[in-house]
């Protein structure tokens, strides 16, 4: 019954904060390619057809690219190829299958959003379950409710509620350490699969899948002995690695999509200074973090300082969720970015190490509620303000391009429009013909050398 009113607890705070924080917008950039990509069918995201053959994604690669004409014409090529790949924005299908699933509600761009709450409502049940099933009996509920609380109540998931793989990404990351959590407590086989199949199926939604693999290899490498690590037990489960990308993304290893996603990755990261749409530095990125969930982020801090006091076996548990939330944030941390998704990465991770960690020095029951209580307090305070502060903006320009195509009966024809807009209007548009320009100097030269039906706006 205890876990019942924990569980109860959570989730109302959880609907109570998500309210009115789902946008109505019409699909915007990334989310008007995802769109597109789910719509061209499930077929064609499970066989990655049609993409540019690999030979011909390394020679566009090596021949431009990285100044900002070259990036717009390398744009303009690949999307005129119509690259399923491309237009996944170089993620696995995962999510596109979830996309491709739900297709007769994409015309409701609000419940398209709305229909995200599903995976961080299934997260925050699989953190609260995970911690239990980890923490001592008598701070077992108060830990698993502070820690299910700093995931669904973060910033992380309640502003990052658009079409994006990130919350999926997250929940397979999420399955994957408890897995490793119980090697390193029981060093049984049947968890290390199971990490196996979720760290698969991490790979086949986000390009940032070798930090749970990476992690899998190191908690291995741990538990060798107990896991009786011959080489018969490697190639037992290289092979079920293996087979399960193969199985649920064949394109993946034999087109070499999977190369192509971290070929660009690493792309972004080393030429494209303003990948992530954003102009702030680095250290603004992150200082801007730390504000959006300070209580999180002080619990996060504590642990740390106090790991090394909790009990041993408590100790051993959370080594796959210190490892990977390290190995992630060194990952991502030159993703200069300020929309919440590009925390869910690590912050759950966290989020579970802090709350256990805090849990397991509280020891006698009362005290662990009591303490619990007060920080969840905290925790909806400052979310709540901050919610309420910064209310959700509005897409007006974008509402306001689509309202020009329609009312100007442009919706086959040959445009000029701002780039950060292309993918918008081709989603609700097909049938128009699309250059993008990013500046005064892009501008410039399109308008001289093309031939346009429209301009938007008629006066960039």
């Amino acid at each position: 019954m205890r876990h019942v009113f924990g569980l109860l607890f959570v989730y109302a705070v959880f609907a109570l904060l998500a309210w009115r924080q789902v946008p109505s917008w019409p699909y915007i950039y990334d989310e008007a390619d995802y769109m597109w990509a789910s719509s061209l069918g499930w077929a064609a995201n499970y066989t990655d057809t049609p993409t540019l053959p690999f030979r011909e994604f390394l020679r566009l690669g090596l021949h431009g690219g990285t100044q900002k004409n070259e990036q717009q014409s390398l744009s303009a090529v690949v999307r005129n190829s119509n690259d399923i790949v491309f237009y996944r924005h170089w993620h696995g299908p995962v999510y596109f299958y979830w996309l491709d699933a739900t297709q007769p509600l994409h015309s409701s761009e609000q419940l398209m959003r709305g229909l995200q709450l599903v995976f961080p409502a299934i997260g925050g049940l699989l953190i609260y379950l995970g911690c239990v099933s980890l923490l001592p009996a008598e701070t077992a509920v108060a830990g698993a409710v502070l820690a299910s609380a700093m995931y669904l109540w973060s910033d992380t998931v309640l502003r990052s509620l658009e079409i994006a793989p990130h919350q999926l990404f997250a929940l397979w990351c999420l399955a994957a350490l408890f897995f490793l959590a119980h090697v390193m407590i029981t060093g049984k086989r049947r968890f290390w699969y199971g990490a196996v199949i979720c760290c698969a199926l991490a790979f086949c939604t986000m390009e940032v899948a070798f930090v749970p693999i990476l992690t899998l290899l190191v908690c291995g490498h741990f538990r060798r002995r107990e896991l009786q690590a011959d080489w018969r037990f490697h190639l037992k489960w290289v092979v079920l690695l293996l087979g399960t990308i193969l199985l649920v993304w064949p394109g993946g290893l034999l087109k070499l999509s999977a190369a192509k996603a971290y070929l660009f990755m690493a792309y972004l990261a080393v030429f494209r200074r303003h990948a992530w749409g954003s102009d702030l530095t680095i250290t603004q990125s992150w200082l801007l973090r730390f504000a959006h969930d300070p209580v999180a982020w002080a619990l996060v801090l504590a642990a740390v300082v106090v790991y090394l006091r909790v009990d041993k076996p408590l100790r051993a548990s959370l080594v796959p969720f210190a490892v990977f939330s390290v190995l992630m944030i060194a990952a991502v941390f030159r993703v200069n970015a300020d929309a919440p998704r590009y925390s869910l990465p690590f912050m759950p991770a966290l989020d579970v190490f802090a709350a256990a960690v805090v849990a397991g020095l509280l020891g006698a029951r009362k005290r662990a509620a009591v303490t619990v209580g007060v920080l969840c307090c905290g925790l909806f305070l400052t979310r709540a303000l901050w919610l309420h502060t910064r209310p959700l903006g509005e897409a007006t320009e974008a509402r306001a391009i689509l309202a020009w195509v329609a009312q100007n009966r442009l919706a086959d024809k040959t445009l000029l429009i701002p780039q950060d807009y292309v993918p918008t209007v081709h989603y609700y548009f097909p049938r128009t013909t699309l250059t993008g320009y990013r500046d005064v100097a892009s501008f410039a030269d399109e308008r001289l050398h093309g031939h346009f039906a429209a301009i938007y706006p008629a006066q960039p």
